[in-house]
């Protein structure tokens, strides 16, 4: 009984297999299709293998087709590399795609380093040859020669140029007696949880049309429509010691960081960070944090984060022309855009008054998804600031809060949306204004007098200023 079973069991196993090879098709009518037939990676670096991309090989036919060879034309000699249904190579030959079904393929690259200072086009192809048909996958890729920095301690004046970018492994120390100059152009590509701590001089030279970036080290996206450079927790936080002075941000990129920009406290006589006509976004937790130093802020945007975009605890600052926009959606926001605090925490969380001398926010947007965007924190708690420890004045601004004008809120628009141009649909941000924002021609003119021109270089008429960063100009078309 039990050999006829087996007998019977053969039997059915060699018609199914038999099936099988049957279903097979050598006709040339019968195609493949992709789910990519270009596959290009964006700037990559030399000498660091790249995100592997993944292409869908589907046979969506009713007859099964078999791949006589698929062949990277290169023979790897290009750079890139790929994995097909699980094997590693260069060449594959009879490669089984039934019918209905698909198999993958993941693509890589990793192109040696030159000494080639802009970045060098690289491409390959994948060739699919079945049934007397020949199919390509085109594969490309630009590859940049980086230096690479491992916890770089620069104790000595130092000018650095864009001829290369910068990758920061570790750490990035600004010395104490050290005075560094970022010129035009230059970019620092930061790796996961490195940091940047300065403790002497950090300046930012960008110029119109060509900032100095500090970001993130991946140029690969996390989805089709968000890019890693535009995501927040990329590297770690960019801190001014106690004992830096002088800083600039000028034409700057800032983004990408997990507890954003960290001042420690220090001499409020002396001003410690001057930023303008910059763009600083997208951080984990805080994105800009000042404890009792003198900052002063123009034609600038801060955007985007799940803590305060701006948090002053103490000291004195004055943003002027600014947008503070908080419309973060890869996390929850815990705090408004804007907080002002008078006091601190101690190791043993005790209350440590700090004097908020000067809180000054002029032409300036408070804006984001939260009910109310400005958080007003005094020492004891009773909500009556003292001018002399808790000294703030928002003048012409748009701010998301309900509140009346009075000595500290002068001609503001209350709770009137900005009209941006973009505000996160697809992961899109444009803090230009609409043509119908209510923020246009609203502005004080004596502050479009001091800063004539926006963070994009247009004018910026007095007469008819804008509240925020950037002004208004009407289309020609």
């Amino acid at each position: 009984m039990i050999k006829g079973v087996l007998i019977l069991f053969s039997f059915f196993c060699f018609l199914f297999t038999g099936c099988i090879k049957d279903d097979f098709t050598s006709s040339p009518d019968y195609f493949i299709t992709f789910s990519k037939d270009t596959v290009s990676f964006d700037t990559i670096f030399s000498g660091i293998p790249s995100s592997v991309r993944k292409v869908m090989i589907y046979n969506d036919n009713n007859k099964s087709l078999s791949l006589n060879s698929v062949i990277l034309k290169s023979g790897g000699s290009s750079g890139f590399y790929i994995n097909l249904d699980g094997q590693k190579g260069t060449s594959f030959n009879n490669i089984d795609v039934l019918r209905n079904d698909s198999v993958h393929l993941f693509i890589g690259v990793n192109i040696n380093e030159s000494d080639d200072f802009n970045p060098v086009f690289y491409n390959d192809e994948i060739e699919f040859n079945y049934n007397g048909n020949l199919q390509k996958i085109t594969l490309e890729a630009y590859s940049w020669n980086a230096f690479r920095w491992y916890g770089k301690v620069l104790d000595n004046d130092t000018t650095l140029s864009s001829l290369r970018p910068i990758i920061v492994y570790d750490s990035l120390v600004i010395g104490k007696n050290a005075n560094v100059n970022l010129s035009a152009g230059t970019r620092l590509y930061m790796r996961d949880k490195a940091n940047i701590l300065v403790k002497g001089s950090l300046k930012c030279n960008g110029v119109h049309g060509n900032p100095v970036h500090i970001r993130g080290d991946r140029t690969d996206n996390m989805f089709d429509n968000l890019p890693y450079s535009e995501m927040s927790a990329q590297w770690g936080d960019l801190i001014f010691k106690s004992g830096s002075f002088d800083n600039l941000f000028s034409f700057s990129e800032i983004r990408g960081m997990t507890n954003g920009i960290i001042i420690d406290s220090c001499d409020v006589t002396r001003k410690k960070l001057t930023i303008e006509n910059s763009n600083i976004r997208n951080s984990k937790n805080a994105l800009f944090t000042n404890k009792s130093s003198w900052i002063e802020v123009s034609n600038s945007i801060f955007a985007n984060s799940g803590a305060p975009l701006v948090y002053l605890i103490g000291g004195k600052s004055r943003f002027t022309h600014c947008s503070i926009v908080n419309l973060y959606k890869l996390g929850s926001v815990l705090s408004p855009a804007l907080k002002l605090s008078n006091f601190d925490y101690d190791s043993l969380l005790n209350k440590i008054e700090i004097p908020l001398l000067k809180a000054q926010f002029n032409n300036t947007i408070i804006w984001g998804n939260r009910t109310m965007e400005i958080a007003l924190s005094s020492f004891d708690g009773s909500g009556d600031y003292n001018p002399e420890n808790f000294s703030f004045m928002f003048d012409h601004c748009l701010i998301k809060a309900r509140g009346t004008d009075d000595n500290e809120f002068i001609n503001t628009l209350w709770n009137e949306k900005p009209l941006f141009k973009a505000t996160g649909d697809n992961y899109k941000y444009d803090f230009n204004l609409d043509s119908i924002s209510p923020a246009i021609g609203k502005g004080a003119p004596e502050y479009a007098i001091e800063f004539p021109y926006d963070m994009n270089g247009n004018i910026r008429p007095a007469g008819s200023a804008d509240i925020g960063a950037l002004q208004f100009i009407p289309s020609t078309n």
